[in-house]
């Protein structure tokens, strides 16, 4: 299936979008990734699509999380997907931490 997020922007809105290409319970989530920003005046810049793989492993009560983030052409696209999945990582270890 598809999948979208939403996140609001100054100047329009912007969104990550993508489209599971596998799904393997417990174990691994393989998906494509895009970055599209929606301008007030109804233009849109995309990024081209991606490849995001995310691997679980059981490690005794804990999860390891592997995430691998392939095609990003631009180094600068890099640096920010790089910085935002490390956001997320460190934002979802913060909420198990707090549910446990």
């Amino acid at each position: 299936g598809r999948w979208r997020f939403e996140m609001p922007e100054e100047n329009g809105r912007s969104f990550l979008q993508g489209e599971y290409l596998e799904i393997e319970k417990d174990a691994c989530l393989v998906f494509t990734w895009c970055h599209v920003v929606e301008h007030d005046d109804g233009s849109h810049d995309t990024t081209p699509v991606s490849k995001v793989i995310v691997r679980f492993e059981a490690e005794g009560a804990a999860t390891r999380i592997m995430l691998r983030h392939e095609g990003i052409v631009r180094e600068e696209g890099r640096a920010g997907v790089g910085k935002g999945w490390d956001e997320c990582l460190i934002n979802l270890n913060a909420y198990v931490e707090l549910t446990a």
